[in-house]
């Protein structure tokens, strides 16, 4: 039995880009064809749209269904390394359980012969996993690099906006700026933390009885409260 894979990580990916689900079958039946084995009867194919990659093979829909159903002799056809694999690591150990199981494993953008049927082949596949897995760490280095310099800049990058700051603008374009309101807020629930007296839910209490509310205008909630007092102070 031939299985085809293909994977996008978003809905959009699947109609639009040029990773699109059609696209990545095409690229299998063609090298189904060429190897001679294509036929209706034989062919299968799953497919996961809007996964991330981030997830194992037999965490995603389709990819357990696959697991579950090839067996020895079967050959899987991926047009890529990152449609099946999510991480470098995570190739090699999913390569040597096809290689025990005598399940084989082709991947399009590395010819039409199973990656693991030769040394040649296996060397040469585990070196493209340790590259694909460097620039997957680059790429996460750099969206970190990009996030901290934003922050730096008095940027928002996402998540709840921090307890003494409020939030200008949308999206990239969204920036941090002093609440002088809210800072003294935080500055006090810290304080009668400090005593070691109350738990953060009479914090909460005690300063809605002075008058300190919240941004919707209503008591402090214990989480706000746990917030204040335990978020990295920024200036």
């Amino acid at each position: 039995m031939i299985f085809a894979y293909a994977r996008t990580s978003t809905l959009k990916q699947a109609s639009e880009d040029k990773s699109s689900i059609d696209e990545q079958i095409a690229k299998c039946r063609a090298v189904a064809a060429l190897r001679g084995s294509l036929s209706k009867y034989n062919f299968q194919v799953h497919v996961d749209k809007g996964v991330s990659g981030s997830k194992p093979l037999a965490q995603r829909p389709a990819g357990m269904e696959l697991l579950a159903q090839v067996k020895k002799g079967d050959t899987i056809i991926v047009s890529k390394m990152d449609r099946i694999f999510r991480s470098g690591a995570d190739a090699l150990a999913m390569i040597d359980r096809f290689k025990k199981e005598k399940i084989h494993l082709i991947l399009c953008d590395m010819g039409i012969e199973p990656v693991a049927d030769s040394p040649v082949s296996t060397l040469f596949f585990s070196l493209l996993a340790a590259f694909a897995q460097f620039e997957r760490e680059r790429i996460h280095e750099r969206i970190t690099e990009g996030k901290r310099a934003k922050r730096d800049r008095g940027g928002h990058v996402g998540g709840p906006v921090p307890y003494g700051f409020s939030k200008l603008g949308l999206g990239a374009k969204a920036i941090l700026v002093p609440n002088d309101e809210e800072r003294r807020h935080a500055e006090i629930a810290r304080r009668h933390h400090a005593t070691g007296r109350w738990s953060y839910t009479q914090i909460a209490r005690l300063m809605a009885r002075d008058g300190q509310l919240g941004r919707d205008g209503a008591a402090y909630k214990r989480m706000a409260i746990y917030r204040m007092v335990n978020q990295e102070v920024r200036s």
